[in-house]
């Protein structure tokens, strides 16, 4: 009986020892599943400049990332409701920040298309996506798509498609106040 049990612990042991590892594993893929980690590293258009996803998540101040593809033509259409809302973000000096990310194959083309729309929002670069495609899904959602993170870096909403009323719907997910100027772009309910 002493033999028995000797024998059923050590089968116990060999099993905690061979499926430990694998157990270890599951649980580690379940809980990046539940927290995604954004992270990139791009480069500005037409510079040397870099930004990473953890200077926006540590600057203190909510963001706006914009994913678009100079040939998407639903791209077209949103991004100068964009490029409105960084101006605006700018003039009225609200604290939240606009960043494109162009994900044409060809830099040039990026920068083509920025100097034909005149785009003085900043434009970083991920050429097919690679960068952010991990952390972004951005291969599987599609363009053009916008994400948008409270101070810190925690993601309130990420959506696709058009959005003529972009800059108040971005203020009102953050609740910021639209400025007094501005009050009249909000549609009465």
């Amino acid at each position: 009986m002493r033999a028995m049990n000797l024998l059923a612990g050590m089968l116990l042991l060999a099993i905690l020892i061979w499926a430990g590892p694998a157990l270890a594993q599951a649980d580690a893929a379940e809980a990046d599943k539940a927290a995604p980690a954004y992270e990139f590293d791009l480069k500005r258009v037409g510079s040397d400049e870099r930004l990473a996803f953890t200077e926006l998540a540590d600057s203190g101040r909510p963001f706006v990332l914009f994913f678009w593809i100079s040939d998407c033509p639903h791209c077209k259409r949103q991004l100068p409701f964009v490029e409105l809302m960084y101006r605006n973000m700018q003039q009225y000096e609200m604290e939240v920040d606009v960043v494109t990310i162009n994900a044409d194959k060809v830099e040039d083309q990026a920068a083509y298309s920025i100097r034909e729309r005149g785009i003085q929002a900043p434009v970083y670069w991920d050429p097919d996506v690679k960068d952010t495609n991990y952390s972004f899904d951005m291969q599987e959602k599609g363009t053009p798509r916008v994400w948008i993170f409270e101070a810190g870096g925690e993601l309130i909403e990420d959506f696709g498609g058009f959005n003529s009323n972009l800059m108040v719907y971005v203020l009102d997910k953050l609740g910021v106040d639209l400025p007094r100027d501005l009050a009249h772009l909000k549609q009465s309910k």
